[in-house]
Formats: C-alpha cells, structure tokens, sequence
C-alpha cells in the first residue's frame, strides 16, 4: 500500500515534467499530430491523479485520518508535503513494524503537540522571548541614525555585532525555560546563570557543526575561484600584447582547464552532499549540549548516535517543521508588511522614509523572533526527547 501510494504521488508529480520533455522532442522532430499527444498525456495525468485520490480515500480509515485530507492535494507545492505527512509517514510507520518503544511519533501529531504547548506556555516564554522585539527596536534606531548620520556606521557595527552574541544568550535562556516548561517544572529563575555558564560551549558546538558541514565547501568554492582569478586575471586590465599571449596560454591549456573544471564541479556537488548529510546528522548537537551535557565534539557525536540509521526522518521532520514555520513566518511578514507600509508612504516625502523604514523592519524580525523561537525551541526540545527515547 505504501509503495503503491508513494509511486502513484511521484507519478503525478513527474508526469508533467514528462510530458514537457516528450512533447518539446516531438515537436522537434516535426511530428504533426503534437495536439493529441498532448491530450493524451494530460488524460492519462487525470486519471492517475483522480485514481490516487481514490486510493487516499480508502486508506485513511487505517491510519486515523479524515478521508477529506486528500484535499491537501490542491494547496501548490507544499501540498504534496503534507499529503506525505498524513498519510504516507503512517503507511510507513505501520509498515516498519516496529514496537512502541522503538518508533518515532508522527511528524504530524508532534507538530501540534508544539502548538499546543506553545500557546498553554506563551504567558511565560513571551517574558524571555520579548527581549528579541527589544534587540530588533535597538537596531532598528542604530540603523536609522546611519541613514541620518553616516559616521554613526561605525558604531552600529559594534551595536549589530555585540546584539547578536546577546541574541545567542537570549536564545540558551529561553531554550531552558522552554525545557523546564517541558519536563512540567516551573522556570527556577537560574535560566540566566545556565545561559551564562553554557554560551562559550553553545558558540564552540556552533562552530564545529559549521566547519564541518560546510568547511569543505566553502573550501573548495575559494580555491575554484582563486584558480579562475589567476586564470582569467591577464585579461582584466590589460594591453593588447598581455591580452593576446594570455588567450594563446588558455587555448594551449585548454584540456586541463576544462578538466581542472568538471573536477572543481564534482567537488562541489560531492561537498553539498556531504553539507547536506552532515547537518541533519549534527541537527541535534545543540540539545545535545544544553540538556545532556554533552561538550563540544561529544555533542555531535550523540547527535549522530541517536540519528543513526534513521537520517530521512530526521530529514523529512525538520523539512515539514521548516515548511509550517516558513508558512507561519510568510503570514506574518505579509500582515506586518502591509500595516507598515502605511506610515513609511506617509513620510515618503519627508526624508526620514529611510529612517522609518529601517526602525519598523528590524522591529519587525525582532518581534518574529519573539513569536517563533518559543515554538521552534518546544519542537526541537520534543523531537530530541523523540529521537533519544527511541533509539537503539
């Protein structure tokens, strides 16, 4: 049933993509029927679509879901995401046949288990989560002085480099309010003692994730572009004589250039894989940290000990998590947006647009992060709990 599903979705998702490409080869080729074709392809699409909603309808009854959820379908591009989540993940969960103990909660249920918690919890985590809406306001007014004033730049560069450590604390404070609030305790009010005790660790873990996931393409990428400057460097600037003796270099080094190219494209391609892989293996060092105690290189390697044979789904959460955060957060600037845009047209003639602009846009970041990093915090904090619960 489940494999039977998952072909029929990415059938659906593909066949345009199919018929794109046969119908732009037919043309091509000077074929004359193309109209029928095309109908063809686009009947033989409905009645796989029509013929996957069928089947959604008679699995949902098996799996706890309501057989209109197939209506997710329509909703573009994260609707096939979603599909996935309520009722392909239970297909596979059933089909795993693992044992309570041992599989992990449906993506779906532990999403709203978040947003229930998040809004029983938001009187106390606002009182934290608040200080992000004042950080923004105080660079918001740092960056407005700049447009004004152009020597302040300096130091608002201070101003944005000490409010993002101070960003990093906030976030180890509310990170352990959210954790007593998980665990059923009240906040004892040492949060800030941890936070303090725990952010040269928390920046450390930061660190390492970075390099190692992304260290080696960001490598390669500066030694790509360093052997492209040197490559192409006689040509910037020069006479006509440099200018010619160079192209007569790069024609009689034509061979290992372009080698030396599909080399340096593989490597990419090899190091955003291993990027890739890398970070959602690391994804939980962080609480491995704050609530193990796990330092520095140990933190990543619990992280990858918990993940261990189970990378897509740790994949696949964080990938649904992002999409209903991205949603949430896209809501809100396009609320926010248009209320704001209100007083900044008003002054449009003034001359403090720019000022104004600048003071409501980083309120505007500082109060979504108020309202998102609560969530994201009890999402992370229940997914750790999930995936230590549950491994072997």
């Amino acid at each position: 049933m489940l494999m039977g599903s998952l072909g029929l979705l990415l059938a659906i998702v593909l066949w345009p993509l199919f018929s794109g490409i046969l119908a732009g080869v037919l043309a091509a080729l000077g074929f004359e029927s193309l109209e029928l074709i095309t109908l063809a392809l686009a009947i033989v699409w409905l009645g796989l679509f029509i013929w996957f909603i069928v089947r959604l309808w008679k699995i949902a009854p098996e799996i706890g879901v309501t057989p209109w959820a197939f209506l997710w379908i329509f909703l573009p591009v994260v609707g096939v995401f979603i599909i996935g989540m309520l009722f392909l993940e239970p297909l596979k969960y059933i089909a795993d046949n693992k044992s309570a103990g041992e599989r992990l909660p449906l993506t779906w249920a532990l999403i709203k288990d978040s947003w229930k918690f998040f809004f029983g919890s938001l009187k106390t985590t606002v009182n934290t989560s608040i200080y992000f809406l004042y950080l923004g306001l105080a660079l918001g007014v740092s960056g407005a002085l700049v447009s004004l004033w152009a020597p302040w730049g300096i130091l608002h560069f201070f101003i944005a480099f000490a409010a993002m450590f101070a960003s990093l604390w906030i976030s180890i404070k509310l990170f352990y309010i959210v954790l007593r609030l998980d665990d059923g305790k009240t906040p004892k009010g040492d949060e800030k003692d941890l936070a303090t005790k725990k952010f040269g660790s928390y920046v450390w873990v930061a660190i390492l994730v970075a390099l190692i996931t992304a260290g080696p393409f960001l490598l390669i990428l500066i030694i790509g572009g360093l052997f492209a400057l040197s490559a192409f460097l006689p040509l910037i600037g020069g006479g006509g004589t440099e200018i010619s003796s160079a192209v007569e270099i790069l024609q009689q080094n034509l061979a290992m250039l372009v080698g030396g190219g599909i080399v340096l494209t593989v490597l990419l391609a090899v190091s955003w894989i291993w990027m890739i892989y890398k970070s959602i293996q690391y994804s939980l060092a962080v609480p491995a940290l704050l609530m193990d105690e796990k330092p520095g290189m140990m933190a990543l390697r619990e992280s990858a000990r918990i993940i261990k044979h189970r990378w897509w789904g740790m994949l696949w959460k964080n990938q649904l998590w992002g999409l209903i955060v991205g949603g949430a957060t896209f809501a809100l600037l396009m609320a926010a947006g248009l209320i704001l845009a209100i007083p900044i047209l008003l002054l449009k003639s003034s001359g403090y647009a720019g000022a104004l602009n600048e003071i409501l846009s980083q309120a505007l970041q500082g109060g979504i992060q108020m309202l998102l990093m609560p969530l994201t915090f009890i999402f992370i904090i229940k997914l750790y709990k999930a995936f230590k619960r549950t491994t072997k």
